[in-house]
């Protein structure tokens, strides 16, 4: 079982200046990869959850889509009818910044990731710190299904650790 968070970036202004810099059909070659990305990590296994993420400002409900929802079961149509949405709620305000704050929606993720699957807390082969665990404190049998959690950010622009505050002496 595997469950993979994607977070995509929902500033309309970055969206835009890579539309001008690469052409207007870059964004639905964009959201066609995403789709097709989104689709493909389904596919692999009847247990794979997927939860996908949009982050930028005024932004109330970062998830916009999650596997385990009974409503979200068109994967494309709902990504990409959520992520328009957003995007262009996002252009109709007044911001001129191009980029948006990431921590928040990672933080966001992280939590839903943690919380909806059982991720393996230490390998017996790979180290000293004991017996392999899953979050609930049991021990899991040797040969059971591997549970990973993983985390794809897409983003507009080039991420830079400017939003995080410098912790110097």
């Amino acid at each position: 079982m595997s469950t993979l968070s994607v977070l995509i970036e929902a500033s309309a202004n970055s969206w835009g200046k890579l539309a001008t810099e690469h052409g207007d059909r870059t964004i639905g070659i964009i959201l066609r990869a995403l789709v097709s990305f989104c689709n493909a990590h389904l596919a692999q296994s009847a247990s794979n959850q997927l939860l996908v993420f949009a982050y930028g400002r005024n932004i109330e409900k970062k998830m916009i889509f999650s596997s385990s929802r009974p409503d979200d079961r068109e994967t494309s149509t709902v990504i990409v009818k959520r992520l328009r949405e957003i995007l262009t709620r996002d252009a109709q305000g007044d911001e001129v910044r191009v980029g948006v704050p990431l921590g928040p929606a990672l933080a966001h993720a992280f939590c839903h990731m943690k919380k909806t699957s059982k991720t393996v807390t230490a390998d017996q082969c790979a180290d000293s710190l004991g017996p392999q665990t899953v979050s609930t404190g049991e021990p899991v049998e040797t040969g059971a299904e591997s549970i990973t959690t993983r985390a794809v950010l897409i983003s507009m622009t080039p991420i830079s650790g400017a939003e995080h505050a410098f912790l110097g002496y």
